[in-house]
């Protein structure tokens, strides 16, 4: 009994935490896209909606939206993220954040989200702060050396958790645009 026990957890735990793996497209980097069919609202609607959420969602100064192209129904712009702060070793991680690049291209019924280009940064005991790609997250200190694995596994779930939380959010957005849009 304890063996199936124990085998039921080790089988549970790795099914959790492969839920919790960004996904990858063909070059290996972290890309989260997917195809979402609306079939009563018109693109016009859907590119409205999504131009919309971006720039009440994505507002800060250095988040911007890059390509606005209504004939091509295609808005490109950037995000960030703030994360937890953590230690390493006896550092502090300050200010962590991820950038990141959404680009939204829309048809008729339908839009297409992609996004990528994540780019982990953060201050250490005020050192300048460093850039890193999300798949080998590194230190200010020690020449750039990679955090250990576990550290960065944790903030990729982390990034994970947030970014699914954001899709979540715009795909409400879109699809209640025309549901409140006159009745104020």
């Amino acid at each position: 009994m304890k063996i199936i026990i124990i085998s039921l957890s080790i089988l549970l735990g790795t099914m959790y935490s492969q839920a919790q793996t960004i996904p990858k497209n063909e070059n290996g980097e972290f890309e989260y896209k997917q195809v979402i069919k609306i079939d009563s609202i018109t693109g016009n609607e859907i590119y409205d909606a999504a131009k919309q959420w971006i720039l009440s969602t994505l507002k800060s100064s250095d988040n911007m939206i890059q390509l606005d192209d209504a004939e091509k129904k295609q808005i490109i712009g950037n995000g960030t993220l703030s994360l937890k702060p953590r230690s390493v070793g006896f550092l502090r991680m300050a200010n962590c954040m991820i950038n990141f690049k959404i680009i939204i291209d829309i048809k008729n019924g339908r839009y297409r989200y992609t996004i990528n280009n994540f780019q982990h940064y953060y201050q250490q005991d005020g050192i300048t702060p460093l850039n890193s790609d999300l798949r080998d997250i590194r230190t200010n200190n020690w020449g750039g050396k990679p955090l250990k694995k576990e550290t960065q596994d944790e903030i990729r779930k982390e990034v994970d958790k947030k970014i699914l939380m954001l899709i979540e959010n715009m795909k409400v957005a879109i699809l209640n645009k025309n549901k409140n849009d006159d009745d104020w």
